[in-house]
């Protein structure tokens, strides 16, 4: 049986799938996120994901920091092509997931998950604003919120600040006391996906009508605006164009809202999520006959596989897991 393989790894989770011609998904492994600038084991991560997949039709990875430092892409599509063979291509993880959200139409797809971005397609090419990382860049993501929390909470413990009572709650609800603040945060081996999901906090306190954690979250959406509106620019977008969201923060209804509201329009539906992105080019590079039907297929598919390897995976302590049809 032909197959083509789609995945999709960022800062958080990997997600590999296996589709079938007629677009049903034949398995989904699911592992950490394969992240270079994190792991110094990275490559040995990614070969043994890739070892497991076999040789198909071809195969679309989307990839973190991919086309960004020129040493880690040059070693991705190194052992892409030795693992999953010579239809194997890599790309941005951002890149197919606006391929993904927009079905491969022009548009522009904001991102906000461990990370954030901008990426736009339009008459002018192909254009992306920021994703800078999180040392100088990754305005409005999961980490950049869980920073400007930490460091807002910071500065009423010294002072710094006017005391509202935000760092006291913050770290209540982080079950530390305000002077374990700096022993917590550099605790974690893996700090940036760490800290970024503490952001979930940030907007359970916001949820619950803390006025400096919705704060942070409309600054948030400030700034995806933004690199949304750059990308567009570039790109050749109107503000006519569609655009889609998607990534673990843009989830949290205040942050999609004010972006929403920033944006002047409705986004539209993402119509597969990242990894369908991924098996969507793999599939039209096989030469498949990829149409709106196919592509419907595919994402009632890939929505109830993925909620079974989530359920199978949060039932057991195997990580990763592979989960068949």
């Amino acid at each position: 049986m032909q197959e083509v393989v789609g995945i999709d790894s960022g800062g958080t989770k990997t997600i590999a799938v296996r589709v079938s011609k007629p677009g049903a998904v034949t398995s989904v492994l699911r592992s950490a996120g394969i992240d270079p600038t994190a792991q110094s084991d990275w490559q040995q991560e990614l070969t043994a994901l890739l070892a497991s997949l076999g040789h198909p039709a071809a195969a679309t990875l989307g990839l973190p920091y991919f086309g960004e430092i020129g040493t880690v892409s040059h070693a991705q599509k190194a052992i892409a092509l030795v693992g999953l063979g010579p239809e194997a291509r890599v790309f941005n993880d951002v890149a197919i997931a606006h391929k993904g959200a927009l079905a491969g139409d022009a548009g522009l797809f904001v991102l906000a998950g461990t990370g954030s971005m901008a990426w736009a397609v339009g008459p002018k090419g192909t254009a992306r604003a920021g994703g800078f990382g999180d040392v100088f860049g990754d305005e409005g993501s999961a980490f950049w919120v869980a920073r400007q929390a930490l460091a807002r909470a910071s500065h009423e413990i010294d002072g710094r600040a006017e005391d509202t009572g935000f760092a006291n709650r913050l770290c209540a609800v982080l079950e530390i006391e305000p002077s374990g603040l700096i022993e917590w945060t550099y605790a974690h081996d893996a700090k940036r996906a760490g800290l970024a999901a503490k952001s979930k906090d940030v907007a359970r306190l916001a949820a619950g009508g803390d006025e400096v954690a919705r704060d942070i979250l409309h600054q948030a959406a400030a700034e995806l605006h933004s690199a949304g509106q750059a990308a567009s620019r570039a790109a050749g977008l109107d503000d006519s164009a569609p655009w889609a969201m998607g990534g673990g923060l843009l989830s949290d209804p205040i942050v999609s809202g004010e972006l929403t509201r920033l944006m002047g329009r409705p986004s539209v539906p993402s119509q597969l999520p990242p990894v369908g992105g991924a098996v969507l080019d793999a599939a039209q590079r096989a030469g498949w006959p990829v149409d709106a039907a196919w592509i419907a297929r595919l994402s009632k598919a890939l929505e109830q596989a993925l909620d079974r390897s989530v359920a199978d995976q949060n039932s057991s302590e195997q990580t990763p897991e592979r989960v068949q049809k």
